[in-house]
């Protein structure tokens, strides 16, 4: 079955990989082409454990120095059988449809485009020195105050001939790359004004801290190292604050969060009318149902009031069972 939209991007030890990847599943993604550029906890350990990146991940280890351009040249041809509607961005770029929930919706509405260029919004360090822990769409909040003329694009891969510009491809004769408002655009620049409709948010900077571990690191596009950050790159991008996109998703980002951290064994404990599942029934109840019918996930959304070193002292007779088995005993002994 062909993917109606799906991302493509070159991840080099991407801390909020998982984030983003749950994001864009949310904004109406089936499928996440992750082109791993020597991450050094291989990303395939890193995510096909787990059912829910299983399902949507596609990762392809892609070794070298300068690979970006070559990634995305070998989606386009490997897999634009498989894709109506590709987003072509890196593991810092989040796009926010502003008048529809997700992309798919937004998308739809624009089937007469080939390929479709959404503006930068650039966002800054939030003031933050040190690295900080949570999700990136919440921590860094500052922004610049207008758009950024650099676009990247979402494109119908059959109409694309190969990319050798990170922001936009060379089209087939024919086709064109216009801006959600209809205006050609014949670069990688768009000075149209469209981030009432749609934009790219660009944590191009997170923390200090981050900002020069990718000094050394260096990047996935370029095999020279970025200049060393100081105190005065908080003078960047930190203009205002947007809080569109946590106010809108982060409730259900968190609650992704928390699914794809369930075990099986204690989700049919929770839920007696799952108890007839098998493992795979149970992963696709997961994914299809537990967060539309709010279903508890965890032993603490049904019993609050659950200790576990308190209930493991309090039945010293216990002391044999590991953590989990402590879990669905105290389960089973509320029935």
């Amino acid at each position: 079955m062909k993917h109606y939209f799906a991302v493509c991007c070159i991840i080099k030890d991407e801390d909020n990989l998982e984030e983003f990847i749950i994001y864009n599943i949310i904004l109406g993604a089936s499928q996440i082409y992750i082109y791993d550029n020597e991450s050094k906890i291989p990303i395939k350990d890193r995510l096909l454990h787990n059912f829910f990146f299983k399902k949507y991940c596609t990762v392809i280890n892609f070794p070298g120095k300068s690979q970006q351009m070559n990634a995305y040249n070998h989606c386009i041809k490997n897999y634009k059988s498989d894709i109506h509607w590709l987003a072509v961005i890196d593991g810092d770029e989040y796009i926010v449809p502003k008048q529809t929930f997700t992309l798919t919706e937004l998308l739809q509405k624009h089937e007469d485009k080939d390929a479709i260029g959404i503006n930068w919004f650039f966002f800054g360090t939030s003031y933050h020195n040190t690295k900080q822990n949570g999700l990136i769409i919440d921590k860094y909040r500052h922004c610049e105050n207008d758009q950024d003329r650099h676009i990247k694009v979402i494109c119908k891969p059959d109409t694309v001939n190969y990319f050798n510009n990170p922001h936009i491809p060379v089209m087939k004769q024919g086709y064109m790359i216009k801006d959600i408002k209809d205006n050609n655009l014949n670069s990688a620049f768009n000075h149209n004004y469209t981030t009432d409709i749609v934009q790219i948010n660009h944590y191009t900077f997170k923390s200090l801290e981050e900002c020069n571990n990718k000094h050394y690191r260096g990047n996935a596009d370029s095999e020279n190292r970025r200049n060393l950050y100081d105190q005065s790159i908080h003078n960047l991008h930190n203009h205002q604050i947007d809080d569109f996109l946590p106010n809108k998703y982060m409730n259900l980002i968190l609650s992704y969060i928390s699914m794809i951290a369930v075990n099986n064994d204690i989700y049919r404990a929770l839920n007696p009318d799952l108890r007839s599942f098998n493992n795979t029934q149970c992963y696709e109840h997961l994914l299809s149902s537990s967060i539309r019918e709010r279903r508890p996930m965890h032993i603490g959304d049904k019993f609050p009031q659950f200790d576990r070193s308190i209930f493991r002292n309090d039945n010293p007779q216990l002391a044999h069972m590991n953590d989990l088995e402590l879990e669905l005993h105290y389960i089973y002994s509320q029935e």
